[in-house]
């Protein structure tokens, strides 16, 4: 088909939407002081009950919805709905909304954004992309003031270069590299989906530039965080990319060599660059590689330290557990309370606080999406795009908490979910 037929022109509206998109991921993400406070978790969550209640009262008068697959939205709901009732019979309410309801409420406003603008599923992946990109392109911008200047305050926003844990890597507002890492890893695939798909965005020459700058920007700061998790991450989700897109790299040497050529300049490229702020090869391997850490992380019998111990701590907790416990978890926080760190895991974690009820219905979600995504892989591209990024925040929640929690991977899991869940692009009747 032609590129006219798919070419979406972006509005004022549609610009106000992205930064509504941006002050939310602000709000929800926004970490202070060694502790990681987060200021504004409960001006977010009111934010967002807020969006949710005013879009479903604007669309009351709108008579179209997209088509949604009904077995990925049954088990989300299912798996949210189910983590909310374990927490209110443990007396837990405001729990029952943070872990459940955010979720829900999440899925509710980007569900109704949709409605709002009246978006096909090829136009939301089109403002879903933007809104990644621009994210990344402020986040960036932040992150290497505060690196090079030590940080600013405006009110009562105080953004500064941590002295601790992540001293010397990029943090931004987020608080911690790792935290921030995914959001250049997730905008590099965006971009990377943009630039190789111009029939969705009919991109001319001078901003195909702009977004291989972007690109290089953004693996930049990736490089910088040094969250060796994301790197891993990043580099499966990008590899799946290459392959699902191999066919069309092939099918004229010019890209082949055109690819090849970006693949250099941008390590070269890097090279110069963390030369120029002053890294040779040691000290980088020191400051962001870390391989005496990676050593410590990966024992097993490292006592209290290190993401295999926790691992093992999750896997003893559940070997141990009665047939109550082990079906229906040790509570909300329950590996928090018994080991006093955090699992780093989020598959582990709903296994332990949440039991192996709520660990089948998170992974018969993933599994329907994966599914969804695969199907007809070949018949819509925006498929590549969404099973790289549901790879990607796959990996990343194996060696993090992020998934299923109003963390910025959450965020983009819960816009995923509604990408891969729209079936197509004709909407229908409300009845």
């Amino acid at each position: 088909m032609c590129a006219e037929k798919y070419y979406y022109k972006i509005t004022l509206r549609h610009r106000l939407l992205y930064l509504y998109f941006l002050l939310f991921i602000f709000l929800w993400t926004y970490q202070e002081g060694i502790y990681r406070d987060k200021v504004f978790s409960i001006p977010g969550h009111a934010f967002l009950l807020f969006t949710v209640v005013s879009l479903l009262i604007i669309n009351l008068k709108n008579k179209y919805v997209p088509k949604l697959d009904k077995k990925c939205i049954a088990c989300f709901i299912i798996f949210n709905v189910w983590s909310s009732l374990l927490a209110v019979f443990e007396g837990e309410f405001l729990s029952a909304y943070v872990t459940g309801g955010g979720q829900i409420l999440l899925f509710l406003c980007f569900y109704n954004f949709v409605i709002f603008y009246n978006l096909k599923k090829t136009e939301y992946v089109v403002h879903f992309i933007n809104m990644l990109i621009i994210l990344s392109v402020v986040s960036v911008m932040v992150a290497l003031y505060v690196f090079a200047f030590g940080g600013f305050s405006l009110g009562m926003i105080k953004i500064q270069q941590p002295s601790f844990g992540g001293g010397g890597r990029l943090t931004g507002w987020y608080g911690s590299p790792n935290n921030l890492a995914p959001v250049f890893a997730v905008a590099i695939i965006a971009t990377l989906f943009k630039l190789s798909r111009q029939q969705y965005f009919l991109l001319s020459k001078k901003w195909s530039i702009v977004y291989s700058i972007i690109i290089f920007i953004n693996f930049i700061g990736l490089i910088l965080t040094g969250s060796r998790g994301t790197w891993v991450a990043f580099a499966i989700g990008l590899m799946l990319f290459l392959i699902l897109n191999f066919s069309k790299i092939i099918s004229k040497p010019k890209n082949t060599i055109k690819i090849l050529l970006s693949i250099l300049s941008l390590s070269i490229s890097t090279i110069i660059l963390l030369s120029y702020i002053g890294y040779d090869l040691g000290s980088f391997m020191q400051q962001f590689v870390r391989p005496d850490k990676i050593t410590a992380q990966l024992d097993f019998y490292n006592r209290g330290w290190g993401r295999a111990y926790y691992w093992r701590e999750s896997f003893e907790l559940m070997r141990t557990a009665d047939i109550s416990t082990a079906l229906f978890g040790y509570g909300l926080s329950g590996f928090m309370e018994i080991v006093n760190r955090s699992s780093h895991s989020g598959f582990l974690t709903v296994a332990v606080d949440r039991g192996l009820i709520a660990l089948l219905l998170f992974l018969m979600l993933i599994y329907y999406l994966f599914k969804d995504s695969i199907l007809n892989l070949k018949q819509s591209s925006i498929k590549f795009f969404s099973i790289c990024l549901l790879t990607f925040l796959m990996i990343k929640n194996t060696t993090t908490v992020d998934i299923p929690w109003n963390t910025f991977p959450g965020i983009v899991f819960v816009m995923t979910l509604l990408l891969i869940s729209m079936k197509d692009d004709s909407p229908r009747l409300k009845r």
